[in-house]
């Protein structure tokens, strides 16, 4: 199956990025380090670069799913690493980004296909994304995710 991100732009920098967005005052110009960031982090979910998200994530995360299941930085990478969990397809639908000085949260819609435990689960979420800086770089700190509804997905 082909692994495909929609939008990804490449891999960003997390030093320069965070450069960029460490006492920025444009909001505008955070905002795309931000929406870069997570650029970045989608990539490394959808090809398990496991390194990078290492980098990218923060050392106090909490990644709760839709299920209700949640994640500390160490289960998290420990699932992508031993491919229990393994993202084919992830596409941001809506995304809005709110930056309060060293804190940036995301809210949005994604769609997309992953393999939890060797079974495929098709994603049709609505979440919040919450990024700091932490020691002069941006780290992606928070995840909260709810199943839409009204998708024919569930």
């Amino acid at each position: 199956m082909e692994i495909w991100a929609a939008g990804w732009r490449g891999p960003v920098s997390l030093a320069e990025e965070s450069e960029k967005g460490r006492g920025v005052s444009d909001e505008s110009e955070v905002h795309s380090v931000i929406v870069g960031l997570e650029d970045d982090r989608q990539h490394a979910m959808l090809v398990g670069e496991v390194e990078r998200l290492d980098q990218l994530l923060s050392d106090d995360l909490v990644y709760m799913h839709t299920t209700g299941d949640h994640d500390t930085k160490e289960s998290y990478l420990a699932a992508v690493r031993d491919s229990y969990v393994e993202y084919k397809y992830l596409e941001r639908l809506e995304e809005h980004v709110v930056v309060h000085g060293e804190v940036a949260y995301i809210t949005g819609h994604h769609i997309g296909l992953s393999i939890l435990g060797g079974l495929p689960r098709l994603i049709d979420s609505f979440y919040l994304a919450i990024w700091k800086l932490v020691d002069g770089g941006w780290r992606f700190c928070a995840w909260q995710s709810t199943a839409n509804s009204r998708s024919e997905r569930h």
